[in-house]
């Protein structure tokens, strides 16, 4: 029989309190997971047997409790390199990235319970109504990485704009999921043997920007505004998400970091949906409001975490327009350099610095500085 790691030494499967306030905040301790056993699976007719609130615990005894094994077709083809192909032979339960197959099972909650007669972990989160491996890649933990990219929202005079209450308004690049319409951060999960700080580009590369079909030099030019985006993130959560594709055997757990934009870097990122992504623009959000929109799974816990941390840390008044457009000068003449390396500047008949009166002259207004972008 294949080895088990399993450190936990309790006979049944270590339960934790995952989600405070159902959902909103990043705290471990004190709530249930709701959407990980509620109704049917998702892209499957298999109905989940209930979970009551008091038996969600492994540790609370559930006479009877049997709930269907399901994986996913997709899951078990053979050109599926990214999935365990509904076996759990051989696989290395809270341990890192091994030689056999190079993926993480460390879970970032707590360190899960191991059934030694089937090699299975248990969902850290309790029991969810259905077993296997879902429609989820892996058993076990499914790492994943969420960047959310936000900035406060401006009228042309540079004013952020307040709700009805009183409240700044900040925006956020969200896609929205070709497959269940949801808005969604511009995230995925994490390959074997990759990097979190590299799938949060890949990911946001791929669903916000579509490098998979930009030619080279567009490529590099998007590369690089990530890169210069990148420099200031903060992580805003870590651990797991109560997402209805979870199983008692499989779960996503997830980091996520926030890239706030104070110097309106990513005004220069040419937005446009691609990979799994059927639109992508910018939101917006407000404390407690995500603007109407029927958004992905738990993010509307990793938003309202976000917001009270940019409003804390970055608040409206502290961001001035001097700063920007010495910061747009420095994006400039970056650009303007790589393109002249590549010998096809699409700069060549714009200045590489332009001061704020001499963007009124080139017909741009500030607020269309914000969407034009170098190209426009």
């Amino acid at each position: 029989m294949a080895s088990v790691l399993a450190p936990v030494p309790a006979t049944t499967p270590l339960q934790v309190a995952c989600f405070p306030d159902k959902g909103l905040g990043a705290r471990q301790g004190g709530g249930l997971h709701e959407k990980s056993r509620s109704g049917t699976y998702p892209f499957s007719d298999v109905a989940r047997s209930p979970v009551p609130d008091d038996k969600v615990a492994w540790g609370v005894p559930f006479s009877g409790y049997n709930p269907p094994d399901y994986c996913a077709p997709v899951c078990t083809k053979e050109e599926s390199v990214w999935s365990d192909q509904n076996s759990s032979k051989g696989i290395l339960h809270n341990a890192g990235c091994t030689p056999a197959d190079n993926v993480d099972r460390i879970s970032h909650v707590a360190p899960y319970t191991v059934d030694p007669a089937t090699n299975l972990g248990f969902n850290p989160c309790g029991r969810t109504g259905i077993k296997g491996q879902g429609v989820l890649g892996r058993f076990g933990p499914n790492h994943a990485a969420d960047p959310v990219v936000t900035r406060w929202k401006r009228d042309k005079d540079y004013t952020v704009v307040q709700d009805e209450t009183g409240k700044p308004v900040l925006e956020w690049i969200s896609i929205q999921r070709a497959d269940t319409g949801a808005w969604a951060i511009p995230g995925g999960f994490v390959d074997p043997g990759e990097g979190i700080s590299l799938t949060l580009k890949r990911e946001f590369g791929e669903e916000a920007l579509n490098t998979l079909h930009m030619s080279t030099a567009e490529k590099e030019e998007a590369l690089a505004g990530i890169q210069e985006l990148w420099g200031q993130g903060v992580m805003m959560y870590q651990g797991y998400m109560d997402d209805s594709r979870n199983t008692d055997n499989a779960w996503i757990e997830t980091i996520c970091y926030n890239f706030h934009d104070k110097l309106r870097l990513s005004d220069w990122l040419p937005l446009k949906a691609g990979d799994d992504a059927k639109s992508v623009r910018w939101c917006a959000y407000v404390a407690g409001n995500p603007d109407g929109l029927k958004l992905h799974a738990g993010h509307v816990m990793l938003m309202e975490q976000t917001y009270q941390h940019v409003l804390a840390s970055s608040p409206p008044d502290s961001e001035t327009l001097s700063d920007v457009f010495e910061h747009q000068n420095t994006v400039l003449s970056a650009r303007a350099a790589r393109a002249a390396a590549r010998s096809t500047s699409k700069l060549q008949d714009k200045p590489s610095v332009i001061t704020a009166s001499q963007w009124d002259a080139y017909g741009y207004s500030i607020n269309e500085m914000w969407s034009k972008g170098p190209y426009g």
